[in-house]
């Protein structure tokens, strides 16, 4: 838990809706990439007009909340997509547990260091009366220029419907 905290008061998140100074290149190329055969050709692509780690996971990120839906149906209903990163490479839809680990796959094919972070959130079912329990939430940290970042895709998309 100390960890957990510790992460979220230190560390800088990345946020689409937060554009970090001089990451509209970065956006532009990841919106704009031709349609990769396999996630290691789609990072190969990104890393080559990176100009270093921190980029990288940005373009990473952006093409992630630009073609991976999240799975509202999957979550509101209990039956989830595979959330396997070759099935979520392949289907585009996921919760964040797919999302998340589409996108550390993504990032470890693009020599960056990444994990999967499990932990709670104030979800569409959150009631100020009740207290949080389960775990419901996948995330990212990656290490970028030798600093380590918080990286949301699911949360960096925008926003679900109760779909």
């Amino acid at each position: 838990m100390k960890k957990c905290l510790f992460l979220w008061i230190f560390l800088p998140v990345l946020s689409q809706g937060q554009v970090q100074a001089g990451m509209h290149y970065a956006d532009e190329v990841a919106r704009k990439a031709p349609k990769q055969a396999s996630p290691t050709q789609l990072a190969d692509y990104f890393r080559s007009r990176s100009k270093d780690e921190y980029e990288l996971a940005r373009m990473l990120f952006t093409w992630m909340t630009v073609h991976v839906r999240y799975d509202a149906n999957g979550y509101n209903t209990g039956r989830f997509a595979d959330c396997t990163p070759s099935a979520v490479w392949k289907n585009r839809v996921a919760v964040c547990s797919g999302i998340a680990a589409l996108y550390q796959s993504l990032c470890q094919a693009g020599g960056l260091e990444c994990m999967v972070v499990s932990g709670y959130a104030k979800g569409f079912d959150y009631r100020n009366d009740k207290r949080l329990k389960d775990v419901i939430l996948d995330w990212n940290v990656v290490r970028t220029n030798v600093r380590w970042i918080l990286v949301d895709v699911t949360w960096g998309e925008g926003f679900a419907t109760s779909a």
